[in-house]
C-alpha cells in the first residue's frame, strides 16, 4: 500500500556533502516502492555537493537558515573585558564560556534558524498533500527537531533516524554544563 512519506532533511542534493548519500538514495528506494514522497531540507549553497535527487523540483522545499548569532565577545562586550586581560589573546575560561554560549544561543545547532519556517512550509504543503509518516534523518538535528513539530501540528508519527549521537557525541566541542540539558532532549 503506497504512503505519502514527508522527509526532513537538513542535507539534501544539491545542498549536501558529497557523502551525503542516505537521504536521496531513501528517497529513491521509497519512490521504487510507489511512495509518494516530499522533502523539506535547509537551503545551504555553502555546502553544494554533486549528488542529485530523483524528485520533481516541486516535491522539495528548501528552506534558508540565518545566519549564526555573534560571537560573545561582540554580544557581551562587559564579559570579554572581565575574563580576558588585553595582552592575554588565549584564555580557557573565554574559550570556555564561548562554547557554552554558542550551544544555548544554537540550540540544538547552528542551523536552528530554519526550524520555523520549515514547519511553517509543511503545515501549508499539508493544506493539499497531507503525509501519512513524518521522517527525519541528520545531521543536522535541528532536523529531527522540525519533524517533532511537524508531527504534532498535523497529528501524523514521526519516524526519527538517528544515526550520529546527539548527546555524548566525542566528535562534539560540546560544554559539559549543556550536556545534561541535551542528554533530555535526546
Amino acid at each position: 500500500m503506497p504512503h505519502r512519506i514527508l522527509l526532513v532533511a537538513g542535507f539534501f542534493p544539491p545542498y549536501s556533502p558529497l557523502g551525503a548519500v542516505r537521504a536521496p538514495m531513501l528517497v529513491r528506494w521509497w519512490r521504487d516502492q510507489g511512495h509518494d514522497v516530499r522533502v523539506i531540507a535547509l537551503e545551504n549553497p555553502a555546502i553544494a555537493g554533486q549528488l542529485d535527487h530523483c524528485l520533481a523540483p516541486e516535491a522539495v522545499s528548501y528552506i534558508p537558515f540565518g545566519q549564526a548569532a555573534p560571537p560573545l565577545v561582540q554580544t557581551v562586550g562587559s564579559v570579554k573585558k572581565l575574563l580576558i586581560k588585553r595582552e592575554s589573546r588565549s584564555n580557557p575560561y573565554l574559550a570556555s564560556l564561548q562554547t557554552l554560549y554558542r550551544q544555548i544561543v544554537h540550540f540544538p545547532d547552528r542551523y536552528h534558524s530554519w526550524i520555523k519556517p520549515a514547519v511553517a512550509q509543511a503545515v501549508a504543503m499539508a493544506e493539499e498533500w497531507r503525509p501519512d509518516l513524518i521522517y527525519s534523518t541528520a545531521p543536522p538535528h535541528s532536523g529531527h527537531v522540525v519533524a517533532c513539530q511537524i508531527a504534532r501540528r498535523l497529528n501524523r508519527p514521526w519516524l526519527a533516524e538517528l544515526r550520529d549521537l546527539w548527546a555524548g557525541n566525542p566528535y562534539n566541542d560540546g560544554h559539559p554544563l549543556f550536556d545534561p540539558i541535551q542528554r533530555r532532549h535526546a
